[in-house]
């Protein structure tokens, strides 16, 4: 199986890449591509745009994680080395083609930002906003912010790190250039709240997904056109750089580990899944597993929502970076399972999310729903490379596993934690 290849044009950039300082030789238009395996696009898809943690009521992050899961797999086929429209897609009406647009924009963006960019973590601006007890404006507003850890690239006013602003637009058709204009003028416009969390001299980015048909080609081509507006925000802002990095990384995978969670609960699943290291979970009737290392998964459902003081915003923040900055964090071996001949893939982002599948439309369906812990080999996950539009991913072959029983998923956030909570959960 081989990468599927994404284009893009990313255009008025100063430098590129935006966090080396390097002078962009290109910077009115570049064309390029980034690769993508199935298990890289579930894995933007199935965070990006993630609110369900804070919002109140009734959270289903189990169910979150199977549609969003199955939106990216039923509109997307891959032809040759490139993702087109699925059938499915063209067929649905114009307003369902419109939500199922933003989503896919959505997406697009996060895979932008990371694997182009060299972003660690993306989550949405509404997610850091609840999680600091922040009002959420009613007006239209940027989707992402964004950390760049590396301390090599430009200094900025407030931020020895990199942070970044984006705006997520999504066409079921070709390339808009008002709707890349719209997206401009929404990161201008940004309200004080958002501009806040980035501060001025952050690296704002436009991203807008569309469908390229170009003449003579008998599929189109999911494609992207990434644009700096070069704009700045007044506003300074109140996290220190430890602070804003602690709130992306938690935003982007606090919702997954809660699904994670309510679906362990609700199979219940062994102590230790297929892949060792992670905790993780078989989405039901789906051959796709979702996992988070255990030392990560257990501080973050920990966190049950908007901190209550700047305290304890400050304890989050240093548990969680001394997760992060555990050795073996993002380099250690994980345990896969055993060679059977099924084409799998796996992915993992530099946050720590780790998703394996097939190949959308090829094979079974897999296992009806739970953890499997078939024998398995040592794989090591490489370190991330973006120079040269590679991304962190391999492919693999697994086995299917056995599937696991299966019961309607009607537990509450809160039953899902007292359940794992009384759970050993082993990681090696």
């Amino acid at each position: 199986m081989s990468p599927i290849r994404v284009p893009f044009v990313a255009s008025d950039f100063a430098h590129w890449p935006p966090f080396s300082g390097a002078p962009n030789a290109h910077p009115k238009a570049r064309s390029e591509s980034v690769s993508c395996i199935e298990a890289t696009l579930v894995a933007h898809a199935i965070k990006a745009g993630s609110v369900s943690p804070l919002t109140g009521g009734a959270n289903r992050p189990g169910l979150e994680l199977q549609w969003r899961t199955a939106m990216v797999q039923s509109s997307l086929t891959a032809v040759g080395h490139r993702w087109s429209r699925s059938a499915s897609y063209d067929h649905l009406d114009p307003s369902e083609k419109t939500s199922l647009s933003y989503f896919l924009g959505l997406a697009m963006a996060s895979l932008v930002a990371e694997e182009v960019l060299g972003l660690e973590a993306t989550a949405h601006a509404d997610v850091v906003l609840r999680m600091l007890g922040r009002p959420i404006p009613a007006k239209e507003r940027p989707d992402l912010i964004g950390f760049h850890p590396s301390p090599n690239g430009p200094v900025t006013p407030t931020n020895g790190f990199g942070r970044a602003l984006i705006e997520a637009k999504g066409r079921s058709q070709g390339f808009s250039a008002s709707a890349l204009a719209e997206a401009k003028k929404q990161l201008a416009d940004a309200p004080a709240v958002i501009a806040q969390l980035v501060g001025p001299g952050s690296l704002d980015v436009a991203v807008e997904a569309f469908f390229d048909r170009k003449r003579g080609r008998a599929h189109s081509v999911w494609s992207a056109h990434v644009l700096d507006p070069d704009r700045d925000h007044a506003v300074d802002s109140d996290l220190a750089d430890d602070e804003f990095r602690a709130l992306t990384v938690a935003g982007s995978l606090q919702s997954i580990a809660l699904g994670i969670a309510e679906l362990r609960a609700d199979v219940g699943a062994p102590e230790r899944g297929p892949l060792d290291g992670l905790t993780s979970v078989v989405l039901p009737r789906t051959d796709t597993e979702v996992g988070i290392p255990t030392p990560m998964f257990e501080h973050l459902i920990a966190q049950p929502g908007p901190f209550e003081s700047a305290d304890d915003l400050v304890r989050f923040t240093g548990q969680l970076l001394e997760v992060i900055s555990m050795p073996d964090y993002l380099s250690r071996s994980f345990e896969s399972p055993a060679d059977s001949g099924g084409r799998q893939s796996f992915a993992r982002l530099g946050s720590g999310l780790c998703v394996r599948t097939a190949p959308f439309g090829e094979g079974d369906a897999g296992p009806e729903a739970g953890v499997v812990e078939p024998p398995g080999v040592p794989v090591a996950f490489p370190d991330r490379v973006v120079r040269d539009n590679s991304v962190n991913e391999f492919e693999h072959r697994t086995s299917e596993g056995q599937p696991a029983p299966s019961r309607a998923l009607n537990m509450s956030i809160e039953a899902a934690r007292a359940e794992f909570n009384g759970t050993r959960i082993v990681s090696e």
